[in-house]
């Protein structure tokens, strides 16, 4: 296939998928032979987008702007797929893909929806642990459609500090005050991370359903200013909510012997005031293929 560049390092990462690809076809073998009279679902997901960069082995997202690590779809968009003969077989949707908003944190509450487990949502003491269950979505053919991607789920915060945000509320995504990022050919061998990273902070708006591949910039556009507008206010408040959760649990601060750990790291400095959000890692949105 002349679209790809066959580099050392991409053929690197066509080595790995192959082997991950047996290993799981030995899972699944195992799950067919042993589990045939029993339900069972096999998850599997990507936890972010590839990167060009890498020193051994190299990702690509084309078609979609950015990088791992970056704020844009190339990050964010990730692959997954469900399996399961019996909970998906006998339904007769085998093969359909599911185009709800779903964000990894999700999960757990649609396997606890896949379980049975009545009343989850007090189980997951959902005041405070953001995950919705998507399992009667799943198994729903109208939430297949465009017109019902935001029905379970319409915002996800992957990213707040003081001064800083990325949220997506239904079709539009803000990205404010973070690093720029660009699209990676799969024809180019980048040689050194300097190349894959701007070190350029700005400011990004934009409509996801109509550009998925951030190509045009809707921030400075005048008639998108109630949009930019309210997905700032909801970045703030969203922030100051969890800044006060933070403040009065205190699992963190500058005295904890937790300080030199990553993830006391990570929180203590996630911005430049006293007040620190407790989540302030980007994360990831999935969009399922029911296989």
């Amino acid at each position: 296939m002349s679209f790809f560049n066959y580099t050392d390092r991409r053929l690197n990462f066509g080595k790995a998928l192959s082997i991950l690809d047996s290993e799981i076809g030995l899972i699944l073998d195992y799950m067919k032979e042993e589990m045939h009279r029993r339900d069972y679902l096999i998850v599997f997901h990507s936890d972010n987008g590839g990167s060009p960069c890498a020193r051994h082995i190299c990702g690509n997202n084309m078609p979609y702007r950015g990088m791992k690590f970056s704020d844009f779809e190339g990050a964010l968009k990730v692959p997954a797929f469900m399996y399961s003969p019996t909970l998906f077989g006998k339904r007769g949707i085998i093969g359909r893909k599911y185009r709800g908003l779903m964000h990894h944190v999700d999960w757990i509450a649609t396997f606890l929806q896949v379980a049975g487990v009545p009343d989850y949502h007090a189980q997951l003491n959902a005041t405070t642990f953001d995950s919705v269950g998507h399992w009667n979505a799943l198994l729903d053919v109208a939430v297949s459609l465009k017109s019902e991607k935001y029905a379970v789920r319409d915002t996800i915060y992957f990213s707040l500090s003081d001064d800083s945000y990325v949220i997506r509320q239904d079709n539009f995504k803000l990205i404010y005050g973070y690093e720029n990022d660009t699209w990676y050919s799969t024809k180019t061998e980048y040689e050194h991370l300097s190349n894959c990273y701007s070190g350029l902070t700005d400011y990004y708006l934009f409509d996801l359903d109509l550009d998925p591949t951030e190509t045009n910039n809707l921030f400075y556009h005048s008639e998108y200013r109630h949009i930019r507008e309210k997905l700032l206010t909801a970045g703030r408040n969203a922030y100051s909510d969890q800044a006060i959760v933070f403040e009065k649990t205190r699992v963190l601060n500058d005295d904890s012997a937790y300080y030199n750990s990553s993830l006391a790291y990570a929180w203590l400095n996630s911005s430049s005031t006293s007040i620190k959000f407790p989540a302030p890692w980007d994360c990831n949105t999935l969009y399922l293929d029911v296989l």
